[in-house]
């Protein structure tokens, strides 16, 4: 003979499989990368830049602070005088919020409550005689009030260079 389960053990393993499908989506909770932010250069490796056309050295930022905005659709970054648009609709666009030719192609996505954001710029090579497609990648992550911002950049020669650059929110 069957013994049928209790309804409390029925509750329990009910409640215990919500909980297992659902504690993944509770980790991946956007962080509120929203506010001014202004470099920390002692906690940090590199220094700001932000992307020069058809280049992939980058080109000084021309100010320590950064400014982030943040909706269910994008963010947006401004380093200095330029800004940026990582949409988060997974289609791959240019990053330049002024639609500027030049600027890497990017797509972002959410990864762990940290925003990653996957580029691509074309670069000429002499060597080549064309343009050739070069990888960089950014994470943006919050904790403690501290934005970290880790880079990496692949240039033509195939060397791969890496930042972390520490931002602390700016008290006004």
């Amino acid at each position: 003979m069957m013994k049928r389960p209790s309804v409390s053990y029925l509750l329990a393993a009910t409640l215990a499989l919500i909980v297992c499908t659902q504690a993944p989506g509770w980790a991946q909770k956007p962080s509120n990368l929203s506010g001014k932010w202004v470099f920390v250069q002692g906690k940090s490796e590199g220094t700001p830049t932000v992307p020069r056309i058809f280049n992939t050295t980058g080109a000084p930022a021309g100010s320590n602070d950064m400014v982030i905005t943040q909706t269910a659709a994008a963010v947006n970054v401004r380093i200095g005088a330029v800004s940026f648009v990582y949409r988060l609709d997974g289609t791959e666009s240019n990053i330049s919020a002024d639609g500027r030719a030049g600027f890497p192609i990017g797509k972002a996505t959410w990864d762990g409550g940290k925003l990653v954001v996957t580029l691509t710029q074309e670069v000429f090579s002499t060597a080549k005689g064309d343009y050739v497609k070069v990888p960089l990648k950014e994470v943006y992550g919050v904790a403690n009030g501290v934005l970290t911002l880790e880079r990496s950049r692949t240039h033509l020669n195939g060397k791969v260079d890496s930042q972390k650059l520490v931002y602390a929110r700016a008290t006004r």
